[in-house]
Parts: C-alpha cells; structure tokens; sequence
C-alpha cells in the first residue's frame, strides 16, 4: 500500500493493516545523515538554484523511502513543474 492508500483505509469502515509513518523533523534526520543520503555538497540544500535543491532532495527521497514530503515553496513560486526533473 502506498501511504495515501494507508491513511484512505484508516478512515474507511473496514480499516487498515498497515499504518503510514513519517519521520518528524525531517530536515534534522537528513543534516543529521546527510553524506549517506545523497552525493551532493550540502548547500544545494540552501542554493538558490532549484535545480540543485531538486537534485539533493529528490536523491534523498529516494534512499529513506518516505512518500510524504515538503513541496518546495520555490517550485510554486517560479511555476517549476516537478516533470521538468
């Protein structure tokens, strides 16, 4: 089940088997282990290029395997389509 599978089935009459979980502090986890999750300097994070920012954060995604993530307030600023990556 994919997470909004997950929280769909917890409000249905039957319930769920499974229980979505995130990772609170996000950010903290990924500075914390920031050189495991990704190849990138650490100020893409901060760069004001979005492409590094998508860079990092899209590698990062995909090692702690989490569904739930923060949409980058930049992407909507600047009208960036996520399938321009």
């Amino acid at each position: 089940m994919l997470g909004i599978q997950k929280i769909e089935a917890a409000f249905s009459s039957d319930g769920s088997p499974e229980i979505p979980v995130g990772i609170c502090y996000t950010d903290i986890f990924i500075d914390d282990h920031w050189e495991e999750l990704t190849s990138r300097p650490w100020w893409y994070k901060f760069s004001p290029d979005l492409d590094h920012q998508f860079l990092c954060r899209r590698e990062v995604s995909e090692k702690i395997d989490q569904d739930l993530c923060m949409i980058l307030f930049s992407m909507i600023l600047f009208n960036k389509k996520i399938e321009e990556y």
